[in-house]
C-alpha cells in the first residue's frame, strides 16, 4: 500500500463498532436523529480557533489553537501556531475547566486527533516525522487532568509505518482503542495490548462508535 492515494478510488466506509447481528436502526424515529443546535457559553472563555473536539458521556474535551500572522484571505497559509490549549466542561458548556497540557508548538509533533477516556483523562493521537529514515512515527498518549502523561503506546509497535498510515481513532467504554490505520482497524485493549485486526478492501476514511 502507499501512502498517496488516488482520489478516485476513495471511498467512505463507516464502521460501528457495536455487537454483531443487532441492527437497532429500524427501531428508532427518524426524528429523534435530528436536532437543533445551541451556542455553549463556555466558548467565549476559550482562547484560540477550536481545532479538536470530543464528546465523551457529559464531558466536553476541547483544542484550540491561536495563530499570529492572520491577514487577507492570501495570507491564511502563512499563520503561524503559537499556542495550543486544551479543556474540559460538562455537554451543556458549564464548568470549563483548562487543563495544564504544555504543548511544544516548536517541536516536530503534530496532533491529529483526541478523546476523551470519560474519566477526566484525554488520550492524544500525535506524529513526529523523521528525516533520516523518512518515516512517520505515531503514537497515543494519555493526559491526566494535571497534565502528566499517564499512558504512552508507540503504533510502531504493531504497525509497519512505511506501508500504514494512521488516520484517527475511536474508544469505547471500556476504553478499548479502535486505530484507523486506513485500510484497516488496529484494536488494542485499555492496557495497549493488542487484540484484533480488522482489514478492509476500501479505502477507511473515518470510524465511529454507536450508542451501544
Amino acid at each position: 500500500m502507499k501512502k498517496i492515494y488516488s482520489y478516485i478510488l476513495v471511498m467512505l466506509s463507516l464502521f460501528f463498532l457495536a455487537g454483531c447481528g443487532n441492527d437497532s436502526s429500524k427501531e428508532l424515529d427518524q426524528k429523534e436523529l435530528v436536532y437543533g443546535y445551541e451556542n455553549l457559553s463556555c466558548m467565549g472563555e476559550v482562547q484560540g480557533e477550536i481545532m479538536h473536539v470530543s464528546v465523551t458521556g457529559d464531558e466536553l474535551y476541547i483544542c484550540a489553537g491561536e495563530y499570529e500572522g492572520a491577514g487577507s484571505e492570501e495570507e491564511e497559509m502563512l499563520e503561524e501556531l503559537t499556542a495550543m490549549h486544551f479543556y474540559i466542561c460538562k455537554s451543556d458548556g458549564s464548568d470549563l475547566k483548562k487543563l495544564p497540557i504544555n504543548w511544544d508548538v516548536d517541536g516536530y509533533e503534530w496532533l491529529h486527533s483526541i478523546k476523551g477516556s470519560g474519566s477526566g483523562a484525554l488520550w492524544l493521537l500525535v506524529s513526529s516525522y523523521s528525516g533520516e529514515s523518512m518515516t512517520d512515527t505515531y503514537v497515543l498518549r494519555k493526559m491526566a487532568e494535571d497534565g502528566s502523561v499517564l499512558k504512552e503506546l508507540d503504533l510502531s509497535k504493531y504497525l509497519d509505518l512505511e506501508e500504514w498510515y494512521v488516520f484517527d481513532f475511536e474508544i469505547d467504554g471500556e476504553e478499548n482503542l479502535y486505530i484507523n490505520t486506513g485500510y484497516g482497524i488496529l484494536i488494542l485493549d485499555k492496557e495497549g495490548q493488542k487484540t484484533g485486526f480488522l482489514e478492509e478492501e476500501d479505502l477507511i476514511e473515518n470510524i465511529l462508535g454507536s450508542k451501544d
